[in-house]
């Protein structure tokens, strides 16, 4: 989490300001600094618009929104700011440019063509209504459809008759043009795997 500080040109204000943003428990109401239990300084380079990263201690006292964090100028007035909270990341899925299949005597392998410069984190099989299966699978990515570097083996991927499903393969976030996905048939009959999303 962050928060910035708006401070506005004074003559009391110079580039070695400190700004003590205090902290404090229970009902909000006009208290003292000498008051309040927790405090903390920061060093203020510039006046202007400042962005500063809350420490992992001030995060431990404060409340969960920061509505308890005042930030008060060396004259004792408080000083407005705002809080940034940045937006976790959204999953998403995207199809491959081109999608072949082979069947090996003991394994399927699925070659995609990505189509995206997007980073990429694993993958997820769809397969037709109706089908169960447990199989492993090993993910390979490449640049060149020539040379492979493994980046997961051994994934389980598995539908089961109860609803129970886990049909996706996750793998270190990279930028891959390939990928190549062998999944082992050789205990169980190969899955007629109808397509794959890239997770993004």
């Amino acid at each position: 989490m962050k928060f910035g500080s708006t401070v506005r040109g004074s003559s009391k204000l110079t580039a070695g300001l400190l700004l003590a943003a205090f902290l404090f428990v229970g009902p909000l109401r006009a208290l003292t600094p000498n008051e309040w239990r927790f405090s903390q300084a920061i060093d203020v380079p510039a006046n202007g618009l400042i962005r500063v990263n809350l420490p992992a201690e001030t995060l431990d006292v404060a409340r969960p929104d920061l509505g308890d964090v005042r930030i008060l100028d060396s004259a004792g007035r408080e000083v407005p700011f705002l809080i940034d909270r940045p937006m976790p990341r959204r999953e998403s899925a995207l199809r491959s440019q081109e999608l072949r299949t082979a069947l090996e005597p003991a394994a399927t392998q699925i070659t995609l063509t990505t189509g995206t410069k997007s980073l990429l984190k694993g993958v997820t099989f769809e397969t037709p209504p109706g089908s169960e299966f447990i199989k492993a699978v090993r993910v390979e990515g490449s640049h060149d459809s020539a040379t492979w570097l493994q980046l997961a083996s051994d994934k389980p991927i598995f539908r089961m008759a109860g609803g129970a499903a886990n049909p996706s393969v996750s793998f270190p976030e990279g930028i891959w043009e390939f990928l190549r996905l062998t999944i082992d048939d050789s205990r169980t009959a190969a899955v007629p795997f109808t397509g794959v999303l890239l997770q993004v």
